[in-house]
């Protein structure tokens, strides 16, 4: 157990290093302990069927849609935010895959004049994301695929997915091909957001390290200089 704890706190630190949210600081330093003492408890076998079963339903669409549940982030929200800023107030904006419906949320009481709407398959990922709605005027959960999901009704598509399901958007049902190539666009300039705060965070330590090697350098040169 000794051992256990020690990969736990240094899997906690790791995650805290490379700027996870505060809840991923415990998950990942009880994990192994946890597992450790789940392995040499006589736990009744209908407890691994009720873990499977709540894994199941959280990850119900990860086979058939290929759509982990994988959560936007802090500068994903911020770079939707500053991207829908722009829009007119009473735009309405689809989540392809909301899963409980963080970020759906998040956005739907930043823009009280626009409608939102999230899509989900994971039978209790949709029941929280619907449950989390109900008092949200301007936000409601669809149990229904994101492969069938009509986006010729928005203005705005966001899908947090993997490159597997770039195509998604091109293949709604409205005949001229408006609404997808709208999807397309406003796909494109989320990604685009959500990527230029990503590679903002990576750059910034590296600027400042940049910086500070400059600083050195500059000092050094001084001393053989004089």
């Amino acid at each position: 157990m000794g051992a256990g704890l020690v990969q736990g706190l240094l899997a906690a630190s790791l995650g805290q290093w490379l700027g996870l949210a505060r809840w991923w600081w415990w998950l990942n330093l009880l994990f192994v302990p946890a597992l450790l003492a789940a392995s040499g408890a006589a736990l009744p076998s209908w407890v691994f069927l009720a873990g499977f079963v709540l894994l199941l339903s959280l990850n119900w669409n990860s086979a058939g849609e290929r759509v982990p549940l994988y959560l936007s982030g802090a500068r994903c929200r911020a770079g939707l935010v500053e991207l829908l800023a722009r829009r007119e107030a009473d735009f309405r904006f689809v989540d392809l895959g909301c899963g409980p419906a963080g970020t759906l949320l998040y956005l739907a009481r930043r823009f009280p004049a626009a409608q939102f709407v999230g899509v989900e398959t994971a039978p209790l990922t949709f029941a929280i994301a619907w449950l989390r709605c109900l008092a949200q005027g301007n936000c409601r959960v669809r149990y229904q695929s994101l492969w069938r999901t009509d986006l010729s009704a928005f203005e705005v598509v966001y899908c947090f997915l993997s490159g597997a399901h770039g195509g998604v958007v091109g293949q709604g049902p409205d005949a001229d091909g408006r609404g997808e190539l709208a999807g397309q666009q406003q796909l494109r300039g989320a990604r685009g957001a959500c990527r230029a705060h990503r590679r903002a965070a990576r750059l910034a330590p590296l600027a400042s390290a940049a910086v500070a090697h400059g600083r050195r350098v500059r000092r050094v040169a001084r001393r053989f200089i004089r």
